[in-house]
Protein backbone atom coordinates (compact mmCIF):
# COMPACT_ATOMS: atom_id res chain seq x y z
CA UNK A 1 0.00 0.00 0.00
CA UNK A 2 1.46 3.38 -0.85
CA UNK A 3 0.69 6.94 -0.02
CA UNK A 4 -0.45 7.62 -3.18
CA UNK A 5 -3.53 5.80 -3.16
CA UNK A 6 -6.11 8.48 -3.05
CA UNK A 7 -3.68 10.58 -5.79
CA UNK A 8 -5.84 11.01 -8.89
CA UNK A 9 -3.00 11.89 -11.68
CA UNK A 10 -4.22 15.18 -14.09
CA UNK A 11 -4.35 13.04 -17.79
CA UNK A 12 -1.58 14.83 -20.18
CA UNK A 13 -0.32 12.71 -23.77
CA UNK A 14 2.86 11.03 -23.08
CA UNK A 15 5.60 12.67 -25.49
CA UNK A 16 7.06 10.63 -27.79
CA UNK A 17 10.88 10.10 -27.68
CA UNK A 18 13.28 12.64 -28.96
CA UNK A 19 15.64 15.50 -28.83
CA UNK A 20 14.65 17.49 -25.22
CA UNK A 21 15.73 19.67 -22.91
CA UNK A 22 16.44 17.60 -19.90
CA UNK A 23 15.66 13.79 -19.16
CA UNK A 24 14.02 11.83 -15.85
CA UNK A 25 16.66 9.63 -14.92
CA UNK A 26 15.39 8.37 -11.16
CA UNK A 27 11.89 8.54 -8.99
CA UNK A 28 11.79 7.80 -5.70
CA UNK A 29 9.18 7.92 -2.68
CA UNK A 30 9.94 8.23 0.59
CA UNK A 31 9.21 10.75 3.63
CA UNK A 32 10.16 13.77 4.44
CA UNK A 33 12.70 14.82 7.54
CA UNK A 34 11.29 18.13 8.02
CA UNK A 35 7.26 17.30 8.29
CA UNK A 36 7.34 13.57 7.99
CA UNK A 37 4.94 13.91 4.98
CA UNK A 38 4.93 11.49 1.84
CA UNK A 39 7.23 12.60 -0.94
CA UNK A 40 8.06 11.74 -4.28
CA UNK A 41 11.93 13.01 -5.63
CA UNK A 42 12.37 13.46 -9.06
CA UNK A 43 15.78 13.56 -10.79
CA UNK A 44 16.57 14.85 -13.79
CA UNK A 45 19.56 14.98 -16.05
CA UNK A 46 20.05 18.43 -18.11
CA UNK A 47 20.83 17.38 -22.03
CA UNK A 48 24.62 17.29 -22.54
CA UNK A 49 25.38 17.63 -19.45
CA UNK A 50 26.54 15.04 -16.19
CA UNK A 51 24.97 16.81 -13.66
CA UNK A 52 21.80 15.56 -12.24
CA UNK A 53 19.38 17.95 -10.22
CA UNK A 54 16.69 16.49 -7.96
CA UNK A 55 12.93 17.67 -7.59
CA UNK A 56 10.99 17.26 -4.16
CA UNK A 57 7.24 16.94 -4.12
CA UNK A 58 6.12 16.50 -0.62
CA UNK A 59 2.32 15.44 -0.69
CA UNK A 60 -0.02 18.46 0.97
CA UNK A 61 -2.61 20.43 0.67
CA UNK A 62 -1.71 21.91 -2.92
CA UNK A 63 -0.10 18.90 -4.13
CA UNK A 64 -1.27 17.63 -7.81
Amino acid sequence: MSHWDDYKPEEAPRLSPGDYRCEVVGVEETTSKSSGSPMIVITVKPNGSSIKVKQYIVKGEYFN
